[in-house]
């Protein structure tokens, strides 16, 4: 198994626990499945870069799977 498999894998088995601790963050698993979590994407992916390199690190939205929020917006019709 690859490390990013093996990250993935991490994610999903401890899924219950990482989004009592990080539920809205954004979540960095390295190869030695250390977690760390930032709020924004950006942050996340730097701290990856800058601390385990390119494709050494899965970065992952930690929410609740399904769960989007989505803001419609429509416009008034008026017919006279």
């Amino acid at each position: 198994m690859g490390n990013i498999e093996k990250q993935l894998q991490y994610y999903n088995d401890n899924e219950g626990v990482l989004l009592k601790e990080y539920e809205g963050t954004f979540v960095v698993i390295s190869n030695d499945l250390k977690v760390d979590a930032f709020s924004t994407m950006k942050e996340a992916y730097d701290f990856g870069c800058e601390h385990y390199g390119l494709g050494n690190f899965l970065l992952r939205e930690c929410r609740k799977k399904n769960v989007r929020n989505v803001s419609i917006i429509t416009p008034s019709v008026v017919v006279l």
